[in-house]
């Protein structure tokens, strides 16, 4: 009587034999005459097969064994622009020490992140504000007015 435990293995079992089988359908066996083989060969020459010839043509294929991106030097004749310069940003007031820094320049509530014409704020902190302009980065002081202010006579 056969055990149900074992079932399962032997189902797996078959199955894969099932499955070689019908891969392998024409069996190489020594019995087989060369009458009933298949004609590979031409008449007058025994053993031979006969293959197509095949030939490899890499025209206009890329070369493998050369990098996909090559860097290439830009040379210009022409005369490079001006230096870009920073426009003229005024710090009125700094929030710093909450969950999102604030930054109020030329009458506008700024934030990390936030854009101003060209310059992308990167920092607020309590020196000041850290701006992206160009490529290179500033620090923008805050405007300090400590004390009364002389009045004008």
């Amino acid at each position: 009587m056969l055990r149900m435990e074992k079932f399962p293995g032997l189902i797996i079992f078959w199955t894969g034999l099932l499955i070689m089988g019908a891969c392998y359908s024409e069996p190489l066996s020594a019995a087989q005459t060369d009458s009933q083989a298949p004609e590979k060969n031409s008449p007058g020459q025994q053993g031979v097969i006969n293959r197509p010839k095949v030939t490899y043509k890499a025209q206009g294929t890329r070369d493998p064994f050369w990098p996909l991106v090559t860097e290439k030097k830009i040379t210009s004749t022409a005369v490079p622009e001006r230096e870009k310069v920073l426009p003229n940003f005024t710090v009125q007031g700094l929030v710093w020490g909450g969950v999102f820094p604030q930054a109020i320049i030329n009458n506008q509530v700024v934030k990390k992140g936030d854009m101003l014409g060209e310059a992308k704020i990167i920092e607020i902190g309590k020196e000041g504000v850290t701006v992206l302009f160009a490529g290179q980065e500033y620090i923008l002081s805050p405007v300090v007015v400590s004390g009364q202010q002389p009045a004008a006579k």
